[in-house]
C-alpha cells in the first residue's frame, strides 16, 4: 500500500511539472505569431537587454546577464506589468521608484537624482557657489556681448520645475520648497552683474495663472513632467514682454474673454511611462489655447533636432533662433507665431555657426531650471571669425 502510495505521489509530481512545461513552453510557441497584435512597444525609455554571447571572458556573468535577457524579452510582458500595475493599483497604492515619486491625487513628478536632481534643486541642496556663478555669468556674459554685437537680442529663458509650482501634489514628507535654490541665485548673480540683461523666469506669472484659472485648469500635465501647452503660452507672453516692453495683442491674457481654452485628454505623461503604468494610471486632462490662427507653416517637425516655422503673416517681420531642452516643444507653436520665420533647435544639435547661419534678430536660451548649471556653463557661443 505505501509503495502504491509513493507511485501516485510520484506521477503527480512529475504530471505537474509536465504540464508547468507544456504551459510556459506553448507561451513561446504562439507568441511569433500574436505578438503582431499585441502591445509589444518599449515604454520603459530604456534599452532592453540584448541576447549575452558566452565567452571565456564573461562566463561568470552569463547567468544574470541571460535572466535580465529573458526577463526584458519575455512573451506578453508588457501586458504581464500592466495587470500587476493594476492589481497594485486596487490593492495598494502605487509605488515611487527612484525616478517618479507618486504625489497626491494621482499627480507623478520626475525625482531622477542622475538627472538634473529635481528634489535636491526644490529643497536647495544644491545651491550653486560663489565659483560656479562666476563661470556661469562669464559665458553669458560674453554670449550676450558677441551676440549684441552681430544685432541680436538675447533671452535667457528659465523653465520652472512642476514640484514648484506645483507643490501641493508633493508628499508632505518634502516640506515647502526652498526660497534659495540655483534658478534664484543665478537670476540675483546675473543682474547684478549684467543690469541690461534680458532674463525671463516665468515662476509669478505661472502662479498668478494657476490663481486665475482655479484648481480645475492646469498648466502643467499631471503624469507627464513638463508644461502643457496653456503653461507654454503663459511663458511664450513672458518672453514677448521682456522683448518688446509690452504684451503683444494677438497674447491676451488667460482672463481676456476671447482667449478661448479647450480641454482635451493628456496624452501619455513621459512619468506614466517611466513608471510602466500605460492604461493603468489617469492621465488627466490637457488646455490649449485657442488663439487666432496665423497660418504657421512647418517645414520640418521634428523637436529632438530642429523645427522650422513660418508664419504667413504679412506683420510679423522678425527672425527667432531657440535653443532648447524638452520644454521647448509646446512653447514652439505660441512663440512662433510672434516671427516670421522661427528656428527651434534641442540643445544637442546647433552651435555658433548654425546660429549665424540662420541670421537671427532674437535669440532665446531655454532650459528647465534643474539643466541650469550645465546649459549655462556649458553653453558658449564666441566672437564671429574677422573678415578676410
Amino acid at each position: 500500500m505505501g509503495e502504491e502510495r509513493d507511485l501516485m505521489t510520484k506521477v503527480k509530481a512529475i504530471t505537474i511539472i509536465v504540464l508547468f512545461c507544456i504551459m510556459t513552453g506553448s507561451v513561446y510557441l504562439v507568441w511569433p505569431i500574436v505578438s503582431k497584435y499585441v502591445d509589444t512597444e518599449n515604454h520603459e525609455k530604456r534599452e532592453l537587454a540584448s541576447r549575452p554571447e558566452l565567452t571565456v571572458e564573461n562566463i561568470s556573468d552569463f547567468p544574470e546577464e541571460y535572466e535580465t535577457y529573458v526577463n526584458d524579452n519575455l512573451p506578453f510582458r508588457n501586458q504581464l506589468i500592466k495587470t500587476g500595475k493594476k492589481v497594485e493599483k486596487h490593492t495598494v497604492e502605487l509605488q515611487s521608484t527612484d525616478k517618479v515619486l507618486v504625489g497626491k491625487d494621482g499627480w507623478l513628478f520626475y525625482v531622477n537624482p542622475m538627472d538634473g536632481n529635481p528634489i535636491a534643486d526644490y529643497q536647495g541642496s544644491d545651491c550653486l557657489t560663489e565659483e560656479d556663478l562666476y563661470a556661469c555669468n562669464m559665458n553669458i556674459q560674453e554670449a550676450v556681448k558677441n551676440m549684441e554685437a552681430e544685432g541680436r537680442t538675447f533671452v535667457f529663458l528659465i523653465a520652472p520645475s512642476k514640484e514648484r509650482i506645483y507643490s501641493e501634489y508633493l508628499p508632505d514628507s518634502l516640506g515647502e520648497p526652498a526660497e534659495v535654490y540655483p534658478a534664484v541665485q543665478v537670476i540675483e548673480y546675473l543682474k547684478k552683474n549684467n543690469p541690461n540683461i534680458h532674463i525671463v523666469y516665468p515662476y509669478d506669472a505661472l502662479m498668478q495663472a494657476k490663481k486665475d484659472l482655479g484648481e480645475d485648469r492646469l498648466l502643467y500635465y499631471k503624469t507627464d513632467s513638463h508644461w502643457n501647452e496653456l503653461g507654454a503660452y503663459v511663458a511664450a507672453r513672458e518672453v514677448m514682454k521682456e522683448i518688446d516692453g509690452e504684451y503683444p495683442e494677438d497674447m491676451p491674457a488667460l482672463t481676456d474673454e476671447n482667449l478661448v481654452i479647450e480641454e482635451k485628454d493628456a496624452p501619455t505623461g513621459d512619468l506614466t511611462e517611466l513608471l510602466s503604468a500605460v492604461g493603468v494610471v489617469d492621465d488627466g486632462k490637457t488646455y490649449l489655447p485657442t488663439l487666432e490662427d496665423h497660418q504657421i507653416d512647418v517645414e520640418l517637425l521634428n523637436f529632438n533636432l530642429m523645427s522650422i516655422f513660418h508664419t504667413q503673416d504679412g506683420s510679423k517681420d522678425k527672425v527667432l533662433y531657440v535653443r532648447h531642452d524638452s520644454f521647448g516643444c509646446n512653447l514652439a507653436y505660441s512663440l512662433a507665431k510672434q516671427f516670421k520665420d522661427s528656428v527651434f533647435v534641442h540643445w544637442t544639435s546647433g552651435d555658433a555657426q548654425d546660429i549665424r547661419n540662420v541670421d537671427p534678430d532674437v535669440f532665446v536660451l531655454e532650459c528647465n531650471e534643474r539643466y541650469l548649471y550645465p546649459s549655462m556653463h556649458y553653453w558658449y557661443y564666441p566672437a564671429a571669425e574677422p573678415a578676410q
